[in-house]
């Protein structure tokens, strides 16, 4: 509730202390609580901070995720060379969600790939990215 309708600092600091609990018990979730500290973050316009929890997210990586999970990575990795100035790795790795994107059906997942086509400008990929799987709707 912070997050969407508090202070995002605050936030921030819940979720981060949310995920350094929740690692050790459940990794989907600490990642989800990151994914959304990355939110927080940005709504605060902390975006120096976002290093920070790529870092945390990042450390979480076992190379042998789901599509969704691999997806959130990618997202987190490109955003964290956008926000650190690295163009050519934040549109690499944003570019790797949209091509796993069309391996995904879950909503979450291709929120964040519809959020990566905008930023890779690649705005007519964004509606189809939104859709179940990432194909062209009817």
């Amino acid at each position: 509730m912070e997050l969407r309708e508090g202070d995002p600092v605050a936030a921030r600091d819940i979720l981060l202390d949310a995920a350094a609990h929740l690692v050790p018990h459940d990794v989907p979730a600490a990642l989800e609580a990151l994914l959304l500290a990355g939110e927080a973050v940005h709504l605060a316009g902390e975006h120096g901070r976002y290093g920070e929890v790529a870092r945390r997210a990042l450390a979480l990586r076992r190379g042998d995720e789901a599509p969704p999970v691999a997806l959130a990575f990618q997202q987190v990795a490109g955003l964290a060379g956008m926000y650190a100035g690295d163009h050519a790795t934040a549109f690499a790795r944003l570019r790797d969600v949209l091509r796993l994107a069309a391996r995904v059906d879950e909503p979450a997942a291709l929120i964040r790939a519809a959020g990566a086509a905008v930023l890779v400008g690649d705005d007519p990929r964004a509606p189809r990215a939104g859709r179940a799987g990432g194909r062209p709707g009817p």
